[in-house]
């Protein structure tokens, strides 16, 4: 505890960006996976900290109460718990239950923006044709929420490889990809 007027702070030093991932279970069913906040605190007297979560989308001015009296620095957001698209979250620390009321300090950070995105791109072929030793596909992949940010194939449910969108990077909720598959063994393939 220090005296008011003393320059007893509370400070945040970072938050992650979060991260949101879709995944298929075994049945082909969309799985969201959570998304994880967290952050680092100190407090310069060594006082115990308490935190605040809170989340807006980012079309909204009022942020949202999503945990109150939090003693660990980090949370699992429900998959379930935000619909679709772009939010924010801030973390306020506090000191309070290591002081009186009158001298209890806190400190706030926003993080930067993340998405929330449990549906899938659309894919949708465009091209595929046999060429020399193998064949090549052609496809683009749109996504309505959130820019895309990998994209792998595999052939015959084998290893997965990764592949850059034609443009060389994979940025924007819309991309196309080309495929080339090297001497494939006879007969079809998925």
């Amino acid at each position: 505890t220090m005296a008011p007027g003393a320059g007893a702070t509370v400070t945040i030093t970072s938050v992650s960006t979060p991260t949101v991932s879709t995944g298929l279970s075994s049945t082909g069913a969309t799985t969201p996976s959570p998304t994880i906040l967290s952050w680092q605190a100190t407090d310069p007297n060594g006082d115990s900290l308490v935190y605040s979560l809170y989340v807006k989308a980012s079309d909204e001015n009022d942020w949202h109460l999503l945990k109150d009296k939090l003693q660990q620095t980090s949370f699992a957001l429900d998959p379930a718990a935000l619909a679709d698209g772009r939010y924010m979250a801030k973390i306020v620390a506090s000191d309070e239950n290591s002081n009186p009321p009158a001298l209890a300090r806190e400190d706030t950070l926003l993080s930067a923006p993340f998405w929330i995105d449990h549906t899938p791109p659309q894919i949708q072929m465009q091209s595929k044709k046999e060429a020399a030793g193998g064949f090549e596909i052609h496809f683009r992949a749109e996504d309505d929420t959130s820019p895309l940010s990998s994209a792998e194939f595999s052939v015959d449910g084998k290893e997965w490889s990764d592949v850059n969108s034609d443009d060389g990077i994979v940025d924007s909720r819309s991309e196309t990809f080309s495929i080339r598959v090297e001497n494939p063994a006879p007969g079809e393939h998925v």
